[in-house]
């Protein structure tokens, strides 16, 4: 792999994103010049393709990037997870599994992202705490998103779930068209901007 300069932007925006967490050293920025990979996508690209036998930690830099399952059948795409700026998806369910999440990992904005393989992670994870926190952090917030997004759909109407989205995930709502907020809640365009008007007029609170 080649190496990273220290004054690549890229580099410099993931060890400040690190050390918001965790007491960096010589030791982790040499370890990040020799073991991540930066790279642009340009919006709409796939970064990872469904049944990639690729096993790595996707950090966004700069951008977004989702999971989207396509369903041919009914000619719709539905958004799995998003990741935003210091969030990431991972290839499989987590460092330890060989199984695949369905769906693409695709650009939704230009972006610029961090690789790191599962294998230069589980490497070091036991003999360096930095590392381990790294795991940690980029696993939970993704949980943490996961858990907010069915706690706003689980048995609720379409209607409803929208509601729930805008009082409860105003940045998401803020950053995605109104089709991706839709194809992230699996309603219809239609639902979501009855549900956007609604909250306008402070007709419905939840």
């Amino acid at each position: 792999m080649k190496t990273i300069r220290k004054h690549n932007k890229g580099f410099q925006q993931f060890l400040a994103f690190w050390s918001k967490y965790a007491a960096l050293d010589s030791f982790h920025e040499q370890w990040a010049k020799t073991h991540i990979k930066i790279i642009q996508y340009r919006k709409n690209a796939i970064v990872l393709e469904e049944g990639s036998l690729e096993d790595s930690i996707l950090l966004v830099s700069e951008g977004m990037l989702a999971r989207i399952e396509e369903d041919e059948e009914e000619n719709r795409r539905k958004i799995l997870s998003i990741a935003l700026p210091g969030m990431a998806l991972f290839s499989s369910w987590h460092l330890y599994s060989k199984k695949h999440i369905n769906g693409n990992i695709v650009a939704l904005r230009s972006s610029r992202i961090i690789s790191i393989s599962y294998k230069n992670l589980k490497a070091y994870k036991d003999q360096d705490k930095a590392i381990d926190i790294l795991i940690d952090v980029l696993g939970n917030k993704k949980k943490k998103q996961m858990m907010q997004l069915r706690g706003i759909t689980l048995g609720q109407k379409p209607f409803r779930s929208c509601i729930r989205f805008l009082s409860r995930m105003p940045q998401l709502h803020t950053l995605l068209t109104q089709q991706e907020q839709a194809d992230l809640l699996g309603v219809s365009k239609t639902t979501l901007q009855s549900a956007i008007y609604y909250m306008a007029k402070g007709k419905l609170r939840n």
